[in-house]
């Protein structure tokens, strides 16, 4: 792994009926403080305009939005599609409708870079919206006991989103993802 300064991130974002929110999604993570090597947006079979939406904004990305359409039936497999089709050396999994607060890529980049065969995590926030207002409501599920650490909390139920967390490449390896499959996928643009 490289230093923070030169890890090539991959953000993939599975997409399944997300209209409403790709583009500001995306929107998020293009103004980053340290921009992706790439954003793959994988449509999984929207019956609205998600994978239109994501094409729109992919058009303006100078290159840097890849999306793809595939019918995988669970955003599980869309994420290990995107892990295969990812060519950083690092990976995020932001879900179609999470943002991102300007500098967490920075922040987990530089956390990764000292454990560079590890996951890193950051701090996050349940976001409703209303109105036009994003407000921020806590957290769901159970919470992480007191005499737990991060890891152990969460591989025991702790909710933490796949947005907050930032997988090295080896890592990801390690646990079996990005194994490799048989996929026809079709590109969308």
């Amino acid at each position: 792994m490289r230093d923070s300064a030169d890890m090539e991130i991959s953000i993939i974002i599975p997409c399944h009926n997300a209209e409403a929110y790709i583009a500001q999604t995306i929107g998020s993570v293009l103004e980053q403080t340290r921009l992706p090597k790439e954003i793959i947006v994988i449509d999984d079979g929207s019956s609205d305009d998600s994978l239109a939406e994501a094409r729109r904004v992919a058009a303006t990305s100078q290159g840097r939005v890849k999306v793809y359409a595939e019918h995988s039936g669970n955003a599980p497999r869309t994420r290990n599609l995107g892990a295969l089709l990812a060519e950083g050396d690092a990976y995020m999994f932001l879900d179609a409708d999470d943002v991102l607060g300007p500098n967490a890529l920075e922040a987990l980049a530089e956390a990764l870079a000292t454990s560079p065969a590890a996951v890193a995590a950051c701090p996050w926030k349940r976001l409703e919206q209303e109105g036009e207002a994003w407000v921020s409501r806590p957290a769901t599920g159970p919470k992480r006991r007191a005499d737990q650490d991060a890891l152990a909390g969460w591989l025991t139920g702790w909710y933490y989103p796949p947005c907050a967390l930032l997988w090295s490449k080896q890592a990801f390896d390690h646990i079996g993802g990005g194994t490799k499959r048989r996929w026809s996928i079709r590109t969308a643009i």
